[in-house]
């Protein structure tokens, strides 16, 4: 009986990775891609995402750049979920300029952000105090892009606290015009 011998592959290797990266075990899953490189299998932007993640939540942004321009160098381009994560690692770190400008870029690349890169940014805003430009997005969100999640929904109306009656009236009329009657009614009990 011929025996096979099985190697892994890209998808092999990623997974290992993010699931080293998903738990606490980052400089594993950095071996883990320095054993994948040595093995001539080449990184994806999976593989490459999943770093940048896990280099994220232990807010090592600088480290998060040099990956990135790495990922850059070696010909592969981010997709919307590794921009949504640079993005929410620039409004970690304070740096809501860098995270527009990313966004900028993302929508540049012919990516163009879905409701979790706006909450994303919207928090980052939140964060910073800057809650006028975090209600302004969440406007435009609102008016302009697909309908948002029950997230979203949920800071349209928590915002509603602090806005004039005018900026209220019109929350108000976006969700009847977009059929939403319950988040209408509770932004006017709210208001009442």
């Amino acid at each position: 009986m011929e025996q096979r011998r099985l190697v892994p592959d890209v998808v092999t290797y990623s997974t290992i990775i993010s699931g080293f990266c998903r738990n606490c075990g980052l400089e594993r899953a950095f071996c883990v891609k320095q054993q994948m490189v040595e093995k001539v299998v080449l990184p994806d932007v999976i593989t490459y995402s999943s770093l940048i993640q896990g280099l994220c939540e232990q807010q090592r942004l600088t480290e998060v750049c040099e990956l990135f321009q790495e990922m850059l160098r070696v010909g592969l381009q981010p997709d919307k979920f590794t921009y949504t994560t640079l993005i929410g690692a620039y409004c970690a770190n304070g740096d809501i300029k860098g995270a527009f400008h990313l966004h900028n870029k993302m929508i540049y690349k012919g990516f163009f952000p879905d409701v979790v890169t706006y909450n994303v940014l919207i928090n980052g805003l939140n964060k910073q105090a800057r809650t006028r430009e975090a209600k302004r997005l969440l406007f435009k969100l609102l008016y302009e892009q697909s309908v948002p999640n029950s997230v979203t929904y949920a800071m349209l109306i928590e915002s509603c606290k602090d806005l004039e009656l005018k900026s209220v009236v019109h929350l108000i009329k976006g969700f009847c015009m977009k059929g939403l009657l319950n988040e209408a009614d509770q932004v006017f009990e709210l208001m009442l």
